[in-house]
């Protein structure tokens, strides 16, 4: 009886120094600002391999890559060939009038290094990961015609780092953001409160986009956007679905109170022989997965990127009481199949 008592204690000692959960070996988030960085002469090698390389990438964003190619001072700088490209750019009050705005409102980070610390923490024990980027934060002047800009953020192959453009965080009534082209459903997920969340959705599908993504159709594309909003609610601290998906809860309260309404909107497409879930056609996406004012054929109260909330809801459905994997292959087919979708 001693011995096996003195075994079982052996095995817990064991099991406590050998083994650490992910989330308690997990390194600390790292926050970098290049924005400040640039605005002051700051010497290039005290930075780190992660912010040279996003330098590169930033020179691009900000329409300043040509310079590399010009017969610059052999003595300047990555960062003093940016701030000249920028000055020349922008005039010097608007250039110093953002930068100003961006300090006044991230001034302090430290709760959204605590977010960003949670989330990859969870991001690591659900996919079996051992990821820790490094959060840059930069100023991308709005830079309206960069094929960035649609996501504010610049990532590497690597993902060894996530860059997050401020000035697309400033608050949806910003003066910045009050141009006619600019609609009010885009603006409302320039918010501080979307950083954190927006910047790990682009993550994961910079990471896992071609494991998550199984088809070509409508529906494939509805079913990709569950997957990726599935992994965020369970990564993510308060991740609501106003959060989620940019709705306001005028249009949340819509969703739910019309979700058999929308599904059926689709099945009886099916059905008069206007295929559209199974369809492939781009014209499709544009109406039911990309932001708009509000989903084509539906009422004006109805939201925009309304096939990314029905994917949500379809996939929650049928990945109840299973285990997630990454890897995993949720086909369309096997989902709609399985018929645990049943909206009330």
């Amino acid at each position: 009886m001693n011995k096996l008592i003195f075994f079982l204690f052996f095995v817990i000692i064991c099991h406590i120094i050998f083994y650490q959960p992910k989330n308690e070996t997990y390194s600390d988030v790292v926050i970098s600002r290049v924005d400040k960085i640039i605005d002051h002469n700051y010497n290039v090698k005290k930075l780190n391999r992660q912010e040279i390389s996003f330098l590169g990438k930033y020179l691009s964003y900000v329409n300043c890559d040509y310079l590399i190619n010009q017969n610059v001072d052999k003595e300047d700088s990555v960062i003093k060939i940016i701030q000249k490209c920028l000055h020349n750019k922008y005039q010097d009050s608007y250039y110093d009038t953002l930068a100003e705005e961006i300090k006044n409102i991230f001034y302090n980070n430290d709760q959204i290094k605590e977010d960003f610390q949670s989330a990859f923490k969870n991001y690591n024990n659900l996919l079996q990961d051992s990821i820790n980027p490094q959060i840059i934060f930069f100023n991308g002047f709005f830079n309206y015609y960069s094929p960035f800009f649609s996501t504010g953020f610049i990532l590497p192959e690597d993902n060894s780092y996530i860059g997050i453009a401020l000035e697309m965080f400033l608050g949806r009534n910003h003066e910045f953001y009050k141009v006619s082209w600019l609609p009010q459903y885009l603006r409302d997920e320039f918010q501080k409160e979307y950083l954190v969340s927006r910047s790990m959705k682009c993550f994961l599908i910079n990471q896992y986009g071609q494991e998550l993504l199984m088809g070509e159709r409508l529906i494939d594309e509805m079913l990709y956007w569950g997957k990726v909003h599935f992994v965020l609610n369970k990564i993510l601290n308060n991740y609501h679905d106003t959060l989620a998906f940019g709705f306001t809860k005028k249009e949340l309260d819509w969703c739910y109170k019309n979700e058999k309404r929308i599904w059926r909107f689709f099945i009886e497409e099916e059905e008069s022989g206007n295929s559209i879930l199974f369809s492939s056609g781009t014209e499709y996406f544009y109406k039911y997965i990309n932001p708009a004012g509000h989903s084509k054929g539906m009422p004006s109260d109805s939201p925009g990127m309304i096939g990314r909330w029905l994917g949500y809801r379809i996939f929650s459905s049928y990945i109840k009481n299973k285990k997630f994997k990454i890897d995993a292959k949720y086909t369309s087919d096997l989902i709609l199949n399985s018929k645990t979708y049943k909206p009330q």
